[in-house]
């Protein structure tokens, strides 16, 4: 065993191919290069999905952080509010 983390979507489908390959019982390649796709996609995908909500996420972190520090200078009162 290498010691690598396996998940029953990528050892059941590559169970599957390695069997099919292996009696030489209709193997759709098609099919097979789109799980390759899917596996190779994943890992950018969520790496892309991750950085635009950690920018998101900052972004509202400073939007909400002056708000509050705006409303602790003008002792909780809202400058264009009603006094």
């Amino acid at each position: 065993m290498s010691g690598l983390a396996a998940s029953t979507k990528h050892v059941l489908p590559s169970g599957v191919t390695g069997t099919k390959a292996a009696n030489g019982s209709g193997l759709r390649w098609n099919t097979e290069c789109n799980l390759v796709m899917a596996w190779g996609l994943t890992l950018p995908a969520s790496i892309a999905l991750a950085v635009v909500r950690y920018c998101l996420f900052r972004k509202l972190r400073v939007v909400v952080l002056t708000f509050l520090s705006h409303r602790t200078r003008t002792n909780g009162r809202l400058l264009s509010g009603p006094r």
